[in-house]
């Protein structure tokens, strides 16, 4: 834990509010990422952000005969594909209610991630929405990894909906409600770069309520196989408990009284011992919580995670338990992704359409 100070006055990485001006929906032409417009546009009208839809053209792959080979290579994709793209957009654009700064349509015809990245990091995207089949989705969304390699790379927060989940649909378009998201913790100040754009988007989708965060550390016991070792795990155990407590109570303590105490969002904690971190959070969300006996939740609207800056993974889920929570909730996923620190240009090419039956191209 990387608070020992148990002073509540001590300063949380938790001061800067975030913001969001610039949502990006990518589409690949497909019903499911489609679920993703009416959450984006009912969060650029409740923050005045404008929108924009992407559509992904590869380039198309032609094969050269040699001498003693054939080598595959890439080309431009065909005008005919970019054509319809752009006329796919423009037929999305027309049937999104959104009021405020408005929604512009773009097609990026390069088939790298990188490309990708640099394109939202070029046009100051603030959060991209997006709809998918599960984490084996995710993985299909663009090419093959790709959308893996854009949980671990992209600088972006990304809330990620469920097909045809009856959460998603709920959050879309249910009027004005508490919203609330469980934002696991570790202890970490990783894991803590959540909660700046988990309350954001509390309060987003709650106006004019008030939104509601709940900060989950989950603790995996210490045991022994030794019997006479009772006592000592019981105190060992009930310590790690008291000190996730304060932990806790320093990050609400944060959030009454630091930057963030003029955003409408209540916070509440609760501390669960358990061998299996992703099975808690799960159960939580979607199940809610009963603390001696005492019903104190229902369960919570979304799950924000943070990830780990070298494995895309938050430190105490590694490995196939992220994929798990990824891929078993029904509830929609925000994964606040590390900084991506690379500098490397990559070229691509963007088709912009501010109005419909307009558009250029530019690289």
């Amino acid at each position: 834990m990387h608070i020992q100070d148990s002073s509540l006055e001590q300063e949380l990485p938790i001061s800067i509010p975030y913001t969001v001006k610039h949502i990006l929906v990518p589409l690949n032409g497909t019903a499911c990422a489609e679920e993703a417009l009416a959450l984006a546009a009912r969060l650029a009208r409740a923050a005045g952000a404008r929108i924009t839809l992407l559509r992904i053209v590869p380039p198309t792959r032609r094969s050269q005969r040699y001498p003693l080979n054939i080598v595959h290579v890439e080309a431009e994709p065909c005008q005919k594909d970019i054509e319809q793209a752009q006329t796919y957009l423009r037929c999305i654009a027309a049937t999104v209610d959104l009021a405020g700064p408005g929604i512009q349509t773009e097609v990026i015809t390069e088939r790298s991630i990188s490309a990708f990245i640099q394109y939202m990091q070029a046009h100051q995207v603030d959060l991209v929405v997006m709809c998918s089949h599960g984490y084996t989705g995710l993985t299909r969304w663009i090419h093959g990894s790709v959308a893996q390699q854009l949980f671990r790379q992209c600088p972006i927060p990304i809330l990620v909906l469920r097909e045809h989940s009856s959460s998603s649909h709920f959050i879309a378009e249910s009027p004005a409600h508490p919203f609330s998201l469980l934002v696991p913790l570790d202890g970490t100040p990783m894991a803590e770069t959540a909660l700046p754009v988990a309350a954001w988007l509390s309060s987003a989708l709650s106006l004019p309520e008030t939104g509601k965060l709940h900060l989950l550390r989950v603790i995996q016991p210490a045991y022994f196989v030794d019997d006479q070792a009772t006592a000592i795990v019981k105190k060992l155990n009930d310590d790690a408990v008291e000190q996730a407590r304060t932990y806790l109570k320093q990050l609400q303590h944060a959030f009454r009284h630091g930057s963030f105490r003029n955003l409408h969002v209540n916070v509440t904690a609760s501390v669960a011992l358990n061998t299996e971190p992703t099975y808690t959070i799960i159960r939580v969300a979607e199940e809610g919580e009963t603390v001696h006996d005492q019903r104190v939740s229902d369960g919570y609207d979304t799950i924000a995670l943070a990830t780990h800056s070298r494995t895309g993974l938050p430190r105490w889920v590694a490995g196939s338990i992220a994929e798990q929570l990824l891929g078993k909730t029904s509830l929609p996923l925000l994964v606040i992704p590390h900084p991506y620190s690379s500098t490397q240009a990559y070229p691509y090419i963007v088709i912009t359409m501010d109005e419909p039956g307009k558009s250029g191209q530019g690289e």
